[in-house]
């Protein structure tokens, strides 16, 4: 799912973003559904950020790999969402700062551009997006090349502040190194969250 909670309060809509690929789930979305089809959903897990009105204020690192980036862009636009509520009424949680680490092979795969860039212009993130593979053109200052880095991270929880809350997904390979790296920095284990998804 990448759409925000309040999406589904104010229309009844969800988004989510299915990579292509031989996944019986996947097949199914992208060859049999149409619209019309009938679908169940299922909510459960700990991997979400809903955070309390009267809540102390903590800055966000949120660390995706390739298609991991689905529920951090959840993430993000309900940061947007709690943002303008805040705005509207005065009070509420306003996630302040917040940094979108992002890996993937190819500027081609990395998902939900035009959405970060917009979120990066109002303000609510600043985004670090690392291109693994050799499809990145030698000039282009907008990526970071290569995979992410312990030196990276430190930088940007460094720039993030004081206990960060920590969320993660992608690869498990990377989620791991993305883990080690949070607690040897000092980042405690209550503060890292993460799903693994293959």
């Amino acid at each position: 799912m990448c759409s925000s909670p309040g999406q589904l309060r104010r229309d009844g809509t969800l988004e989510l973003a299915v990579k292509r690929s031989s996944w019986p789930p996947a097949v199914w979305v992208h060859g049999q559904c149409r619209v019309g089809s009938r679908v169940t959903l299922k909510a459960g897990g700990s991997f979400f950020f809903q955070p309390s009105a009267g809540a102390p204020v903590r800055p966000l690192l949120l660390v995706a790999g390739g298609v991991g980036v689905n529920p951090l862009i959840s993430i993000l636009r309900h940061c947007r969402d709690l943002r303008d509520e805040a705005r509207h009424t005065g009070h509420g949680y306003t996630p302040m700062p917040v940094a979108l680490v992002y890996s993937a092979r190819s500027p081609a795969e990395l998902l939900f551009k035009e959405c970060i860039g917009a979120m990066e212009e109002e303000g609510l993130v600043t985004a670090h997006l690392f291109v693994t593979g050799k499809s990145l053109p030698a000039q282009d200052g907008r990526y970071h090349r290569g995979r992410l880095t312990s030196a990276d991270l430190r930088e940007v929880v460094r720039r993030l502040g004081a206990d960060p809350l920590c969320y993660l997904c992608g690869p498990s390979a990377m989620i791991a190194d993305v883990e080690r790296w949070l607690t040897e920095l000092g980042v405690p284990p209550e503060s890292v969250r993460y799903e693994r998804w293959w």
